[in-house]
């Protein structure tokens, strides 16, 4: 069996994290806006770091 409530706020932190890369990613147009420049770059990292601790 599960436990619901760690199923719900683990679904509730996915949500989360898929509103946070929504917005820090709104700016790009194309997957190359994530490489041609510095700030790109970091906001990649960022949403990877993000995904990671989901």
């Amino acid at each position: 069996m599960y436990d619901k409530s760690l199923v719900v706020d683990i679904l509730n932190q996915i949500i989360n994290a898929i509103e946070t890369v929504e917005e820090r990613c709104a700016f790009a147009k194309t997957q190359d806006d994530f490489m041609d420049s510095k700030e790109g770059q970091e906001k990649l990292e960022f949403v990877n770091i993000i995904l990671l601790n989901c």
